[in-house]
């Protein structure tokens, strides 16, 4: 899988869900993270340590590859009205209905298998500031 730089500092690794990465130095600033993004991908961008995760939404696909980041300190940002499909999915999973009517629309089979803990949870308009950038958050339902 590769990498495409979009502009100096910003590039796109490709995956089954495409994850955005902010270069600073060393460091890294992540939109979504998928269980393609590792260290040694991260490396060949120049990269030692991801500061901070910004997922858009709580599915697994999305944020598969959160966890080994996540342990390692780095602040996982989510979406104010998904907080609970990160951090309480336990309570999502002991719900009968949630395990055994997969058919019942959203959020469904797609909500994480273990809890990710939450830095921070964002809504439409607040700003995500992180070495110098300014990411203004919009909600999309």
């Amino acid at each position: 899988m590769k990498a495409q730089q979009l502009a100096p500092g910003l590039h796109v690794l490709e995956g089954a869900v495409n994850t955005g990465v902010l270069v600073s130095g060393r460091k890294a600033l992540l939109i979504d993270c998928c269980d393609s993004v590792t260290p040694e991908r991260l490396s060949a961008l120049g990269v030692d340590s991801v500061a901070i995760i910004l997922c858009t939404q709580h599915r697994r696909a999305n944020v598969a590859g959160a966890y080994r980041f996540v342990e390692s300190g780095t602040a996982l940002v989510v979406p104010e009205g998904e907080r609970y499909l990160f951090q309480d999915v336990d309570a999502y999973w002991a719900d009968w209905q949630n395990r055994w009517h997969l058919y019942h629309h959203q959020p469904g089979a797609q909500v994480l298998t273990r809890p990710l803990p939450v830095a921070r949870a964002v809504r439409e308009g607040d700003v995500v500031e992180w070495e110098g950038h300014a990411i203004r958050v919009l909600d999309t339902p």
